[in-house]
């Protein structure tokens, strides 16, 4: 009876626990086709990057062009709910980065969005939780904006799948 008891207390403080964004400041450890996020095994279901450089609106000695990345991965943890990560990454630092993440279910029917935007930085990231049924295929899409003085503005979408 006491480890039975034991064990449904090490089940539900798992279950209890709020799953966490993907920083940098994190531990995360890669396995295969899964990893550890702060000791919880989670796996990468699917993943979209973009890249491309920076293109010049003219002619200038002085501006460099750099490299833009956009992502969105989905994850599927083993313990809490299923989440994406949309993410705009520049070389250079950027007069405005952004990017929105959402979720659509199976039908197109949009299911939940998050965005973030900064000024002066090189990154851009938000994490959108799976509000719904684990079980059914939704879709995660990335809407990412690069705005650089002396260069062209880019707005790539990144997409991917549970």
């Amino acid at each position: 009876m006491k480890k039975l008891c034991l064990l449904f207390l090490v089940i539900s403080i798992f279950i209890s626990l709020p799953s966490t964004a993907l920083f940098a400041s994190e531990l995360e450890v890669k396995v295969g086709d899964s990893f550890f996020l702060n000791g919880e095994e989670v796996h990468l279901v699917d993943e979209d990057v973009d890249e491309s450089y920076e293109e010049s609106e003219g002619f200038s000695l002085f501006a460099k062009a750099g490299q833009r990345r956009s992502s969105t991965k989905t994850y599927k943890p083993l313990f809490s709910a299923r989440y994406s990560i949309s993410k705009s990454e520049a070389d250079y630092q950027q007069n405005s980065i952004g990017v929105r993440g959402r979720i659509f279910d199976k039908d197109g029917g949009l299911l939940k969005s998050k965005s973030d935007s900064q000024k002066h930085s090189t990154i851009a990231s938000v994490k959108v939780e799976d509000p719904t049924n684990p079980m059914k295929s939704k879709l995660a899409v990335g809407n990412h904006t690069y705005k650089r003085d002396g260069f062209k503005d880019t707005y790539p979408e990144t997409k991917s799948n549970w």
